[in-house]
């Protein structure tokens, strides 16, 4: 599986991906199968956060009949997996979009016990509501920065949750021949962020010159309005669909980017 890809002066145009280098070889490899050309340039990193004594309550709280784990995230799943092994048999699990729910099936040898059918957090919330009973307590592992939508679905049901801050995001700088590529021909790369953390580290690294300069690329609504609100476009917006869909968009606007420079 590739897992980085440096710039070819043949190729026209470079998906940057900006995600923690781990994560990016199954897009880059995902990418390649609709001919897309990746660079992958990290601006952040992830580090786990081992629980407190007020996570530890938590978690003794799955011990009660009734008790979901939400995973929002792969890396929701990697940093929580080791305390909550012991607990597959108390508590219930549902995941947000096919990533997560791999990362589960390695870290748990199993199914989880609902996985969304769509990746927005408002679908998810419903469906969660749906499948729990209204006083069901609710864990949700993962970042700080969060869209907050599922919790308040849930909260709105009548059900009780606690978050669970199990890993942050932290900026890295960009390597230096990589950003002087993008500086080159800003024209030709198109950045593509996951999260908030990720554009807004770009950001301190470069200068709003560059970025304006750049085709920015949002999957999500929170990274899209990250974007916004700093004052850039966002030129495109991936919603929903996960992975294929978002890298059929791509396909088609760089296909539109090459049609209108021809």
């Amino acid at each position: 599986m590739p897992s980085e890809h440096r710039y070819d002066a043949d190729v026209d145009y470079s998906i940057v991906l900006t995600r923690p280098r781990e994560q990016s070889g199954e897009v880059a490899f995902l990418f390649s199968q609709y001919e897309l050309v990746c660079l992958v340039m990290p601006t952040i990193e992830v580090q786990f956060i081992p629980p407190a004594e007020t996570e530890k309550g938590y978690l003794e709280r799955l011990e009660y009949d009734s008790s979901w784990v939400i995973f929002t995230s792969a890396n929701g799943v990697r940093s929580t997996a080791s305390y909550l092994k012991n607990m597959l048999e108390s508590a219930r699990f549902a995941v947000q979009g096919e990533a997560t729910a791999r990362a589960f099936r390695e870290a748990f040898s199993r199914e989880p016990d609902l996985i969304s059918s769509r990746f927005t957090s408002d679908v998810f919330g419903e469906e969660l509501a749906a499948h729990a009973h209204p006083s069901s307590y609710f864990l949700l592992p993962g970042p700080a920065v969060r869209s907050g939508q599922i919790e308040t679905t849930l909260k709105e049901k009548g059900s009780r949750v606690e978050i669970w801050v199990s890993y942050e995001t932290v900026p890295v700088r960009p390597d230096d021949l990589l950003l002087r590529q993008l500086q080159d021909r800003p024209a030709r790369h198109i950045c593509l962020f996951f999260s908030p953390s990720s554009f807004h580290s770009l950001l301190q690294a470069t200068s709003p010159q560059l970025l304006r300069k750049l085709h920015l690329v949002a999957f999500g609504p929170v990274t899209a309005a990250a974007i916004e609100e700093a004052g850039f476009v966002c030129r495109l917006h991936c919603k929903s669909g996960g992975l294929p869909a978002l890298a059929e968009a791509l396909r088609e606007y760089v296909d539109g980017l090459k049609g209108s420079a021809g």
